[in-house]
């Protein structure tokens, strides 16, 4: 402690100490004092430009300006000119402001500046190094006492034209076969349309020269025509050397002046010349009143015509023209009951099609069968009594009296069941695969139509080693490439008991595709080995899961990526499972026939249509329509926005069914936690082969919120089974709302070359006004918005295309086009426009 204390007492006097030293410096140090000098000359320059006016001053740039016009105004001051030169992004603002200051000669640094901008300078060193500044601030604006000394502004405003200014012509779920033609009816000056084609296609309009487009099949093609139509109708040929179809598209109409909105609704059928075969439907949306069909066509065979699943006509002849009267369609359509706010099918083809054509295709599948040691676990069938399932003793005994089996002798009796049904018809091939950790060759048989031999080979099969699900597929893929050709419908169909654990060197390192927070697993592998198949040669996977030990989240994402179906199930379903699969098969072998035959010729004419009336309130402000993204990765699930500010008019899904039809239609309700049904085709039937496709399915207004929305698409062959729908479905809607933008008084008029950027990720360069002719350049894109806010009507397109951005992300919803906006712009005479901006003359040393 004392050791402590002496340290503080020796710290203390040390300190009393520098005190005293320091003391005695400060006190023989010389003192000195730096006198600022304070300058006026800020103030004086402000003073004397504002007070000064344009015909007063005396220098050279202002006349030479007075000259050229550039200067009109003689009695604003100096300082409002520059200004007004500012106001209008002119470099004569700097111009005349050097040339001043330089007249001035002044001894000081001097600067000029609007908005912290320098405008002018006159100094010898730089600002940034200055010890002493400056300055004097002074608001200067458009408005003033005397009107006439102000400049004069500019307004604008940006609108869209109304929404009766569009409209959309939608194709069904398959429209074919041959050439086809759309009436897109009266005053028509551009079209922009999508659509699934069968192959390469010829365009024309109104019979003028033809364009060529190589559409892929099962992908969306586009295309934009901008000339070719008249004030008549106009109506648009799609022709082609082979039978064309198209299954699923739109076709948008911009015209030049406004179409009439009636509360009834016209559905135009298109014209084909050639297979008359329609799969489509239309929409009620509202209470329906009355309707009415009218069929023209030529067929020397027997046409037919649904809706939903009544047969409502039939017959043949030469240029038929046929009227379903509303009193016939009230009486055999059960006075409309459950028809309002709905998507009806329709079918309009040819009776008998088969035996007409005789209509041939090829189905090739592999059963590829899980042979692992679990296969060989018992199971009591007869009884369904859980007790019975313990052991071959229970099953047996007086309790149970049942028969014990396997799940193997259950898997050869489905798959005896699925050889016999599949090769009922002569064209079809079945092959077998089994596999366990490998594939065994043993086990396997390739495409036959032996049914003997197939049998013999599933009665050899016994049960033994791991689960290779990816092994099984990638066999099958190999066999059908070799043995097979694309023209025909191949097809795999994969059942396991449990899970895989046997990995794929084939489909090297694989993400999380079953989402069990493992990547690269076995399960990837065969989920992946699946996608392969599909996407690369067209082989569409059906999997099955069997029994309550099977990994159903990976077998669902098997079928969901080969583009086939899910099945799963007890043991004792799995025969019935295996019809199932037999018949969907067929169907679709059937279904994805392309129509082709010698000699054979009918018509549908494009003046048949189906119309509707019913009650709906009609919106009295602009309706603007949008096209959401399309839902890419995220299908069968589609995400879209509604805006807060605007009401929904109309909601409807795309649905590219390909081969398939559209089955069901769900929409996911936030406040309830799950999916609500908007559409499901089984409604009208189990045998989805006579029913009619949409392509369009409306979703009902009070299924929508403001904010965001899901719905999720989903496609079968028939009622029992479902895949997931496209990806390249999407969203179509409009909504009322109060759309056009507006600016202030500023202080030009002129106009920009625009870039703008849509919701679909296109980009669109427009010029506004028309009229313009400069070089400047403006955009709203995701990237940021680039105009000149003072300019009048860079700023009202600015606002509007801000209003009509409805998630506010840089890209517009509303896809327009350059002769759908109009602009007003106005010139502001003996009213000031607003604009201000802060004037400083800075001084430094």
């Amino acid at each position: 402690m004392r050791k402590n204390r002496r340290g503080y007492y020796f710290s203390l006097d040390a300190f009393l100490a520098l005190v005293i030293i320091l003391g005695i410096v400060l006190f023989i140090k010389p003192s000195s004092t730096h006198v600022s000098q304070e300058v006026n000359v800020q103030y004086d320059l402000l003073e004397v430009l504002s007070n000064i006016k344009i015909v007063e001053l005396d220098n050279s740039e202002a006349q030479a300006l007075i000259f050229s016009s550039n200067i009109t105004n003689l009695n604003q001051s100096v300082l409002e000119q520059i200004g007004e030169f500012y106001a209008n992004s002119d470099m004569n603002a700097e111009i005349l402001a050097n040339s001043i200051l330089n007249d001035l000669g002044l001894d000081e640094n001097v600067g000029l500046y609007f908005n912290n901008m320098l405008i002018a300078n006159s100094n010898e060193t730089d600002l940034g190094g200055a010890k002493d500044v400056w300055t004097s601030r002074q608001i200067i604006s458009g408005i003033n006492n005397n009107v006439n000394s102000s400049s004069s502004g500019f307004s604008s405003r940006a609108f869209l034209f109304s929404e009766n200014k569009f409209s959309y012509f939608y194709l069904g779920g398959y429209i074919g076969d041959g050439n086809i033609t759309l009436d897109l009816g009266e005053n028509v000056v551009f079209t922009r349309g999508e659509a699934v084609f069968s192959g390469p296609f010829n365009l024309s309009v109104n019979g003028g020269s033809a364009v060529s487009y190589n559409a892929t099949p099962g992908e969306p093609f586009g295309f934009n025509i901008s000339s070719g139509f008249v004030t008549d109708n106009n109506y648009l040929y799609f022709t082609s050397s082979e039978n064309l179809y198209i299954a699923g598209g739109f076709v948008k109409s911009i015209y030049n002046e406004s179409q009439s909105i009636h509360t009834n609704g016209k559905f135009k059928f298109p014209g084909i010349k050639g297979l008359i075969n329609i799969y489509d439907s239309f929409y009620v949306p509202g209470l329906l009143q009355s309707m009415e069909v009218f069929l023209n066509y030529t067929s020397p065979y027997n046409v037919f015509f649904t809706i939903g699943n009544r047969t409502l006509y039939s017959g043949n002849g030469t240029n038929v023209e046929y009227t379903l009267t509303d009193a016939y369609l009230r009486n055999n359509l059960n006075d409309y009951l459950g028809m309002d706010y709905k998507t009806i099918p329709f079918r309009f083809g040819l009776e008998n099609v088969s035996y007409v054509l005789n209509l041939t295709r090829n189905a090739d599948v592999f059963s590829v069968t899980d042979l692992s040691g679990s296969m060989g676990e018992g199971w009591c069938s007869v009884t369904p009594y859980f007790i019975c399932n313990w052991n071959q003793a229970t099953c047996e005994g007086f309790l149970c009296n049942g028969v014990w089996t396997t799940k193997l002798d259950l898997a050869k009796q489905a798959n005896n069941v699925f050889i016999d049904a599949v090769l009922s018809s002569s064209i079809n091939r079945v092959g077998l695969i089994g596999y366990e950790g490998y594939v065994r060759m043993g086990d396997s048989y390739d495409l036959s139509n032996d049914v003997v031999a197939l049998h013999n080979v599933v009665a050899g099969w016994n049960d033994g080693g791991g689960t290779c699900i990816c092994c099984g597929i990638n066999e099958g893929v190999d066999r059908l490439n070799n043995q097979s050709v694309p023209e025909n419908f191949r097809s795999i169909v994969v059942m396991t008991d449990g899970e895989a654990n046997v990995h794929c060197p084939k489909q090297g390192v694989t993400p999380d595709l079953n989402y069990n927070g493992i990547t690269d697993d076995a399960g990837d592998d065969a989920i992946k080995a699946a996608c392969d198949a599909y996407d690369d040669y067209g082989i569409i996977v059906y999997a099955i899961a069997f029994g309550d030990d099977a990994d159903k989240n990976t077998t669902e994402a098997i079928a969901d990526c080969g583009g086939g179906d899910f099945y799963s199930g007890n043991v004792s379903d799995l025969v019935d499972i295996y019809e199932d699969v037999a018949e969907q098969i067929i169907n679709a072998a059937y279904s994805e026939q392309t129509i082709v035959a010698q000699g054979v010729y009918t018509e549908v004419y494009p003046s048949s249509y189906i119309s509707v009336d019913f009650d709906r309130t009609l919106s009295h402000k602009l309706l603007i329509s949008a096209e959401s993204p399309i839902f890419g990765s995220t299908a069968p699930i589609g995400n879209f926005s509604l805006p807060f500010d605007a009401a929904p008019y109309e909601v409807s899904v795309t649905s590219y069914s390909g081969s398939r039809w559209t089955s069901k239609v769900e929409i996911y309700d936030n406040n309830l936690g799950g999916w609500n049904t908007i559409f499901n085709l089984s409604e009208y039937g189990d045998i989805y082969t006579e029913l009619g496709d949409p392509y369009l399915i409306n979703i009902p207004l009070s299924e929508v919120r403001p904010g965001e929305n899901s719905v999720r698409v989903s496609l079968g062959v028939g009622s029992e089974n479902f895949t997931s729908g496209s990806q390249y479905n999407k969203i179509i809607y409009s909504v009322a709302k109060n759309i056009s933008g507006f600016s202030p008084i500023v202080a030009s008029a002129k106009g920009c070359i625009w870039t703008i950027e849509f919701e679909d990720g296109t980009n669109s360069t427009m010029v506004f006004p028309p009229s313009y002719s400069g070089t400047e350049i403006c955009s709203y894109t995701s990237a940021g918005y680039v105009f000149n806010p003072n300019d009048a009507i860079d700023y009202a397109i600015y606002d509007l295309l801000l209003s009509l951005d409805l998630d506010g992300d840089g890209r517009v919803e509303t896809k327009f086009e350059e002769n759908e906006l109009t602009i007003a712009s106005f010139e502001v005479n003996g009213i000031p426009f607003v604009w201000e901006t802060e004037v400083q003359a800075r001084v430094w040393r």
